[in-house]
């Protein structure tokens, strides 16, 4: 209770110190998902046309960075709670909507030309390490650092289809 005045000034220091790096974490996250939520649509308007143009842009279309985003964006989505960010949530949850909308579009559109399971089980991956970086098991600083490897990480996935 007899703390002196440099101890508290030390303590807040540090509390507002994390407050700053979490405010820039939230900040890169929402330029992240603006910039990559629209990215893959180009590629999805095709997908009407006829069944060997359909193929075709199927093959351009790299299922990974689909995964890639749908992860990263749920992540982002995590830490935002984790850290009460509403703006930060509300970008992300719908980023992890879209990202979620073109992973199925992807498997749908697939299924009607070839075998999905492949990505299935590589959807299914995604889904439980997104359900692991979610949980409490991981502090939430350490959850804004994973999402931000992730965006970072990310634009890798796009050269599987190069």
């Amino acid at each position: 209770m007899n703390e002196t005045l440099a101890e508290v000034g030390v303590e807040a220091l540090a509390t507002s110190s994390a407050m700053t790096l979490d405010m820039r974490l939230a900040r890169l996250g929402e330029l992240t998902t603006m910039v990559t939520l629209i990215s893959p649509l180009p590629a999805f308007v095709s997908c009407h046309k006829k069944s060997f143009e359909k193929n075709k842009m199927l093959e351009k279309i790299s299922f990974n960075f689909l995964l890639a985003m749908f992860i990263c964006n749920e992540t982002w989505l995590a830490y935002a709670i984790k850290i009460d960010n509403m703006d930060l949530v509300v970008i992300n949850a719908l980023g992890t909507i879209i990202a979620g909308l073109f992973v199925f579009m992807f498997l749908y559109v697939k299924t009607k030309v070839t075998n999905p399971h492949k990505y299935i089980a590589l959807l299914l991956g995604g889904i439980i390490f997104a359900a692991l970086v979610s949980s409490n098991l991981i502090e939430p600083w350490t959850n804004g650092l994973i999402a931000t490897l992730l965006s970072m990480s990310q634009y890798v996935f796009t050269l599987d289809s190069v």
